[in-house]
């Protein structure tokens, strides 16, 4: 038998909660829970840097482009618009596709 901390414990009863309260309203009840990263989308405080231009930009306005720096895999945030004039970083692997921006 394996013990949950009193924690764990009140966050399965409330996905337990929140899972028959759906189930008496269907999918729409499911859908309009809101993921963490759609309440991160209204924060206009989270800011990055671009590595491009240097400017400070919504996260919301920036993507990640996989390069490599001294051979190892590294993540490069970049806004929208550098990403879609063509910036992308050392050893670019992927495909980008632009976004409006």
């Amino acid at each position: 038998m394996t013990l949950l901390s009193a924690r764990s414990l009140r966050a399965v009863q409330r996905i337990k909660y929140e899972i028959r309260a759906a189930a008496g309203f269907g999918i729409a009840a499911v859908r309009a829970i809101e993921m963490p990263s759609e309440k991160a989308k209204e924060n206009k405080t989270l800011i990055a840097i671009c590595v491009a231009c240097s400017k400070a930009v919504s996260t919301e306005s920036m993507v990640s482009l996989l390069g490599r720096e001294q051979d190892k895999y590294k993540q490069f945030d970049v806004c929208v618009q550098c990403a879609n004039a063509g910036w992308r970083p050392p050893e670019f692997e992927g495909i980008y596709t632009p976004r409006p921006g």
